[in-house]
C-alpha cells in the first residue's frame, strides 16, 4: 500500500512546485526548501519500494518500517488535504459572498474537484497567516520524521527492481506428472469430452497467413501452400483454423494444473492424441521459450540459428505442414493431432499470443491448446471467452478426504475422536481451497498429539509458517501482479468481516473516499475507474459468488476466506475488525497504527479513544457518545447507521471526510453544520423514516457525487439543484 501512496503524494507535491502555490506560504522562512526535501526523500524511497514490499512478507523488520513509512506518508497526506479544504473553503465563502453582494461583487472561480489547488484558483489563497505558519510548521515536522525514515532505508539495502520481477516471489514450475486429486470427475469427464471433439474447431477464428516478404511474421508465401499428388491432379494445401482453445480460469490453489494433469495424461486422451506437449509458461510470457518447448515437443531437431522468433516459428510451420503433406502422397487419411497444455499464463500481449499460435494453424483437425490461467482477460484476449471452464471450489467432503490423505494420520490417531473432530475443523477453514487442504494436511503430518493439533487449530492461519509459504504466495503472485493503486483496493476489503456480502457500488465509494482511484486527468470519471478496478479484480478471481441486477451487472459479492485470510495478513496493524458487546465499554485498539475499524456492538454509548482513524464502520444501535466518534479528524469514512440520537454540531468539524452513511436514524434534520463537509462525495441517509428536510447549505457540498435518500418517506428534497456535481440520486 506504501507504495501507491507514496506515488500519489509525488503527484500532489509536484503541483505544488509547478503550480506554485507554496508562495502562499512565503511568509514562512524555507517551507519551499521543506517541500523539496520531501519530494527528494520520497523518490529516493520510492525507486527502492517494489523490493522492500516483497521482503517484507519475509522479514518482519522490514513490514515495520514500511508500517512507518505509511504512517508518515498518512500524515502528509493529511496536510495536503488540509491545505486543499482551507483554500476550497475560502473559495465557497468568496463565491456566497459574490452571489449575496449582486453582481458587482467578486467571484470566485469555481471549482469542482481537486487535491492540490491549481493557480486559477489559488490567486486569494489562505490569507491567514497563523493559519499558514500552522501548515508550514507541519510540513517542516514531516518532513524531517521522512528524513529519519528514509536513513532506517539504507540500513537494509534495498534494491531497484522492475515492478511484478521474479526476484522475491517466484513462480512455481509445473510438470504433467500426476498430483493427488479427489472430487474433479466430473469437471475431469467434461474436459476430456472436450479434448476428444473433432468438431469444435467452428468456435476459432481462421488464421489468415500473409504472403512472403513480410518479415514480422515468418511465414512461407502462399505459392507453397499446394502440394501435387500427381501429375493429373494438384489439391490445394488448406490452412485451417486455429485449434480449439480451452482455458481453464479460477483462483490460485484451486486445482487448475492438477485438473489439468489429469486429463493430460487420461488414457483416451493419450491414445486420441499423436503428440502432447506440457509447457509450464508463468510469468513474462516469452514466446521464443514456448515455442522452443512447442518444437522440441513435435521432435523438431535443434538447429544452431535456433535463437530467434522467426526461426523457431518456420521450423514448427514447416514440420507440422511437411507431416500433412507426405500424408496426402501416400493417400492416408488419419491426420496428426497434437494437444499442447500452457500451464499458468499471465499476461500475454495480443501480439505475443498471436506469434504462438499463428505456427500452429496448419495442425491437424482435433489439435487443442488447454491453457490454465487466474485472470479471465487473458481468455477474452485469447477471443475464448465463451468456452471457459470456471473451476469452482472442492467440496467439504472431498477437502476432508484430501486433508486426511496428506495428514497420513496411522492407526492410533484414527482412534482419538477428539484428533479427528479438530481435522474435521481445520478442514473448514480451508473453505473448499485444495492447496489449503494439502498444506494443512501436510503440516499435521509431523504433529503427533493432540495438543499440537489443538494448537494449530487456535492459531491465527496467517502465523502458520507452512500456509504462507505454501498458500499465500500464489496469492502474493496475484498480488503482485496488480497496479499499486489497486492493491490498495484490494486490501481495504479486509475491513469487512469473513463470509460478508459486499455492494460493488458501495465499495467503489469507499475506495473513492480514501483517496485510491487514481484519476490523472481531470476529464475522467473516479467512479469508471473505480468500476475498471472492480472489474480487474473480479478477472483475477479475487472475488465469488457473485449476484447480478436485472441488467445482468454484478450489485453483490463475497471474498473467500482465504483470500480474507491473505489480505488481513498484509493489512494486520492498520486494518481492524473488532467486536465490542458489553454495555459502556471503552473501544480499544490493537495498536496506535490502525486507521480502518469496523466495530460490532450492541451498547447504548460508545466511547472513543484520541485515534488517528480514517475509517470507522459501525454496526449497532446507539444513542450516547457521538461526541467522542466526533474527535476522530481525520475521518475519512463514517458510517453510523442505525444512530437514534441527535446528531451533533461536531459533525461539521470532519473536514476530510468523503463518505458519510447515517441510515436509520431518527433524526427529524441534520445539523447546519455538516454543510462545512465541503470533500463529502458520498451521503447516505437511506430509510431514515423521521427525516424531513436536509441543511439549507446543503448547496455547498460542491463534491457531493452521491446521495441516497431511499425510504426517506418524510423527506422534502430542497436545495440539491446547486449541486452541480452531483451524478446519483437513489430516492
Amino acid at each position: 500500500m506504501a507504495e501507491a501512496l507514496v506515488g500519489v503524494l509525488l503527484e500532489r507535491l509536484a503541483s505544488i512546485t509547478v503550480n506554485k502555490v507554496e508562495q502562499e506560504l512565503n511568509l514562512v522562512i524555507g517551507v519551499d526548501k521543506e517541500i523539496e526535501n520531501l519530494t527528494r526523500t520520497l523518490k529516493a524511497i520510492q525507486a527502492v519500494l517494489e523490493d522492500a514490499e516483497q521482503r517484507q512478507v519475509q522479514d518482519a523488520s522490514v513490514r515495520l518500517w514500511l508500517s512507518n513509512l505509511k504512517e508518515v506518508s498518512d500524515a502528509i497526506d493529511e496536510v495536503l488535504d488540509e491545505w486543499s479544504y482551507e483554500i476550497l473553503k475560502r473559495q465557497i465563502v468568496e463565491k456566497q459572498q459574490g452571489e449575496e453582494g449582486g453582481e458587482n461583487a467578486p467571484v470566485a472561480k469555481k471549482k469542482v474537484c481537486f487535491s492540490i489547488p491549481s493557480p486559477c484558483c489559488c490567486s486569494s489563497g489562505v490569507k491567514p497567516v497563523v493559519r499558514r505558519h500552522d501548515i508550514a510548521k507541519k510540513i517542516k515536522d514531516l518532513s524531517e520524521w521522512l528524513a529519519s525514515i528514509d536513513a532506517e532505508r539504507k540500513t537494509y539495502q534495498f534494491q531497484y527492481i522492475e515492478p511484478r520481477s521474479e526476484k522475491l516471489i517466484k513462480h512455481q514450475k509445473t510438470s504433467s506428472l500426476l498430483d493427488v486429486s479427489f472430487g474433479r470427475e466430473y469437471e475431469k469427464e467434461s474436459l476430456v469430452s472436450k479434448l476428444l471433439d473433432d468438431g469444435g474447431e467452428e468456435e476459432s477464428v481462421p488464421l489468415i497467413i500473409p504472403n512472403e516478404g513480410s518479415e514480422k511474421e515468418g511465414v512461407p508465401d502462399s505459392e507453397e501452400e499446394s502440394v501435387p499428388d500427381s501429375e493429373e491432379e494438384s489439391v490445394p494445401y488448406k490452412i485451417p483454423n486455429v485449434p480449439s482453445i480451452i482455458p481453464i480460469v479460477g483462483m490460485g490453489g484451486i486445482g487448475k494444473t492438477t485438473l489439468s494433469q489429469l486429463v493430460y495424461n487420461d488414457r483416451k486422451v493419450r491414445a486420441h492424441f499423436d503428440k502432447r506437449i506440457w509447457i509450464c509458461v508463468s510469468d513474462p510470457f516469452e514466446e521464443i521459450q514456448i515455442l522452443a518447448a512447442i518444437a522440441q515437443g513435435l521432435d523438431i531437431p535443434y538447429h544452431p540459428k535456433a535463437n530467434a522468433l522467426e526461426t523457431y516459428s518456420q521450423f514448427i510451420y514447416d514440420s507440422i505442414k511437411d507431416v500433412e503433406k507426405k500424408k496426402r502422397k501416400i493417400k492416408k487419411k488419419e491426420k496428426t493431432k497434437f494437444l499442447i497444455v500452457l500451464d499458468d499464463v499471465w499476461n500475454p500481449t495480443a501480439y505475443q499470443w498471436e506469434q504462438v499460435i499463428k505456427p500452429l494453424s496448419v495442425g491437424a483437425k482435433g489439435s487443442k491448446i488447454l491453457v490454465t490461467t487466474r485472470i479471465e482477460k487473458v481468455a477474452v484476449m485469447m477471443g475464448v471467452a465463451n468456452n471457459v471452464i470456471h473451476l469452482e471450489m472442492l467440496s467439504e467432503e472431498y477437502c476432508r478426504l484430501l486433508f486426511f490423505h496428506f495428514a497420513s494420520m496411522g492407526s492410533r490417531e484414527r482412534k482419538e475422536t477428539r484428533m479427528l473432530e479438530v481435522g474435521n475443523e481445520l478442514v473448514k477453514k480451508c473453505k473448499g481451497l485444495p492447496l489449503a487442504a494439502k498444506t494443512l494436511g501436510s503440516l499435521m503430518r509431523g504433529k503427533k498429539t493432540l495438543e499440537e493439533w489443538e494448537g494449530v487449530l487456535n492459531s491465527r492461519i496467517w502465523k502458520l509458517k507452512e500456509f504462507e509459504e505454501n498458500v499465500f504466495q500464489p496469492l502474493l503472485l496475484s498480488y503482485y501482479d496488480l497496479a499499486p493503486t489497486i492493491r490498495r483496493c484490494l486490501l481495504y476489503c479486509a475491513i469487512f468481516p469473513k463470509d460478508y456480502q459486499m455492494d460493488r457500488v458501495d465499495l467503489i465509494h469507499l475506495w473513492m473516499s480514501q483517496d485510491y482511484l487514481n484519476v490523472k486527468e481531470k476529464t475522467e470519471d473516479i467512479y469508471m475507474i473505480g468500476e475498471a478496478y472492480f472489474e480487474d479484480l473480479v478477472m483475477r478471481s479475487f472475488f465469488q459468488d457473485f449476484k447480478r441486477d436485472v441488467e445482468g451487472n454484478i450489485s453483490c459479492f463475497k471474498m473467500h476466506d482465504i483470500v480474507h485470510d491473505f489480505v488481513q495478513y498484509l493489512t494486520n496493524n492498520e486494518i481492524s475488525i473488532l467486536d465490542v458487546r458489553y454495555p459502556n465499554r471503552r473501544l480499544e485498539l490493537p495498536n496506535a497504527k490502525v486507521h480502518h475499524v469496523n466495530l460490532t456492538f450492541d451498547n447504548e454509548s460508545l466511547l472513543f479513544p484520541p485515534a488517528n482513524l480514517r475509517t470507522v464502520i459501525l454496526d449497532g444501535y446507539w444513542g450516547y457518545g457521538a461526541e467522542s466518534l466526533f474527535q476522530l479528524k481525520s475521518l475519512r469514512t463514517l458510517k453510523m447507521s442505525k444512530f437514534w440520537g441527535i446528531i451533533p454540531n461536531e459533525l461539521g468539524g470532519l473536514i476530510h471526510l468523503r463518505y458519510l452513511n447515517l441510515s436509520n436514524n431518527h433524526s427529524e434534520e441534520l445539523p447546519e453544520s455538516m454543510c462545512e463537509l465541503y470533500n463529502l462525495q458520498t451521503l447516505i441517509v437511506a430509510e431514515s423514516s423521521a427525516l424531513q428536510r436536509l441543511p439549507q447549505g446543503v448547496g455547498k457540498l460542491i463534491n457531493l457525487r452521491h446521495l441516497d435518500v431511499r425510504g426517506c418517506i418524510r423527506l422534502r428534497l430542497t436545495g440539491i439543484g446547486k449541486l452541480a456535481g452531483l451524478r446519483t440520486v437513489l430516492s
